[in-house]
């Protein structure tokens, strides 16, 4: 099972877009003429969980769980699309949301739950938001009741979630001021200075959802620039697979892979901001072509 996770991993990010996009993905939204709701559609965010020691069909019960509440988005059942799940090894950790943020590689990494559940359990969270809070945590400075909260401030997480199917059109909003104010009251950052305003944008959710290519709109977004901003559509490569950058063990743990660098070195100079991302199911010949969907993010 091994060898076949890293086989696949290396093969999907060798992959051309082209080649990658076999145009097979079952799934898809009820979004613009297919839309099946009138108006706007507000959709909760799901609490992150513990994944370690699950296998990959428990996870996925738990993501078609928090999909089938909502059959009016979607246009047929939902399915798992293997080109972002089949790397996932059955029965291994994943980094945790504390082992990340706190402990680092190594022997806590899986503590806490499981940081993709973040994305994971909020599947139409179409593209999220990951902040550079690695190992910004003082240990010394946590307490036992910190480390054991799964609603302490490890990361940014958005408040709400609203839809409008008919425009293919979300907005998530992310109250950063708060988060701010909540983990500078804990006491326990390394840094006490100014937070880090660097971002990164995770999008498996839309390619699971037949949304292959993305794309920052800086001439739309406010306060918001990514450092490696891409004069092009960026084909999205996010998948799930089971690595070794945790080094719990020999056989590693499931994670995110790979790094791509388009879309992961985003900043706000200053708040409130706005991140507007355009998603496109194929390649589209220009960017002025009309996104398929448009994501918009919204930091208060």
């Amino acid at each position: 099972m091994k060898v076949w996770s890293v086989l696949w991993a290396v093969l999907l990010a060798s992959l051309s877009p082209l080649t990658a996009y076999a145009g097979d993905n079952p799934n898809s939204l009820a979004v613009g003429n297919a839309s099946k709701v009138k108006g706007a559609l507000n959709i909760p965010i799901n609490p992150v969980a513990e994944f370690n020691w699950k296998t990959r069909e428990q996870v996925m019960d738990m993501r078609r769980d928090k999909i089938n509440k909502f059959p009016q988005l979607i246009s047929s059942p939902y399915k798992p699309y293997p080109p972002i799940w089949a790397a996932v090894e059955d029965k291994r950790p994943w980094w945790g949301t504390s082992g990340s943020c706190v402990w680092g590689a190594g022997p806590r990494s899986i503590e806490g739950p499981a940081e993709e559940s973040r994305y994971i359990l909020n599947p139409f969270l179409l593209v999220g938001v990951n902040p550079s809070t690695l190992q910004i945590w003082d240990p010394s400075k946590l307490k036992k009741a910190d480390l054991s909260n799964p609603n302490f401030p490890y990361f940014w997480y958005p408040e709400s979630l609203t839809f409008l199917p008919g425009k293919s059109y979300a907005t998530a909003i992310y109250n950063i001021t708060k988060f701010q104010k909540d983990i500078a009251a804990t006491g326990a950052l390394k840094n006490q200075g100014e937070y880090c305003n660097r971002f990164s944008l995770v999008a498996y959710n839309a390619r699971d959802f037949g949304y292959n290519y993305i794309w920052l709109n800086q001439g739309r977004s406010i306060n918001v620039t990514n450092d490696n901003h891409a004069p092009e559509p960026v084909f999205i490569r996010q998948m799930l697979h089971c690595g070794g950058t945790c080094r719990y063990d020999a056989n590693g743990c499931n994670n995110m892979s790979p790094f791509t660098k388009e879309i992961d070195r985003l900043r706000f100079s200053s708040l409130p901001a706005r991140a507007v991302v355009y998603l496109w199911r194929e390649e589209p010949p220009t960017l002025k072509t009309k996104p398929d969907f448009m994501f918009v993010i919204d930091f208060k």
